[in-house]
């Protein structure tokens, strides 16, 4: 795979150039290749990523900015919380989702600076605690 992920990969299989004719005559162009659209009812599978965009998704989740680095579950399985890489605050967020729609928590939790590596609810699901790569541990406690 190239640098980045990208490929030239055509998006259809007949796709000619532009060319010159016998008599040194430009030919008539060929169609411009058609987008495929994607009606979907649900977030899109790893398979329709790989196939319909240049960056295929690992380890991602909605919301995040990149591949998740922490999950945890409350012990109740109500609560699922999750956090990924990150090099700034911007991304070193932890984000709650409620397990019987799987809609998010707002806002998200922010405690730290960079990657958080850690997550574990207490066992009576009152507490959440995370570690990072800030070398910084928080407890954040539910309202």
């Amino acid at each position: 795979m190239p640098v980045l992920g990208l490929s030239n990969k055509a998006i259809l299989e007949d796709i000619t150039f532009e060319s010159e004719g016998a008599n040194g005559t430009p030919t008539k162009p060929d169609p411009a290749p058609q987008l495929v659209s994607l009606d979907l009812d649900h977030p899109p599978l790893e398979d329709h990523l790989a196939r319909h965009t240049l960056w295929p998704e690992h380890e991602k989740l909605y919301g995040h900015g990149y591949e998740i680095s922490a999950v945890a579950a409350s012990h109740s399985r109500r609560l699922v919380a999750t956090a990924c890489k990150a090099s700034s605050k911007d991304h070193a967020v932890i984000r709650l989702y409620d397990t019987s729609d799987w809609h998010e928590i707002k806002p998200s939790l922010t405690a730290h600076s960079l990657t958080i590596t850690g997550l574990s609810f207490s066992y009576d699901d009152q507490y959440l605690l995370s570690v990072g790569r800030d070398r910084q541990w928080s407890r954040i406690q539910e309202k």
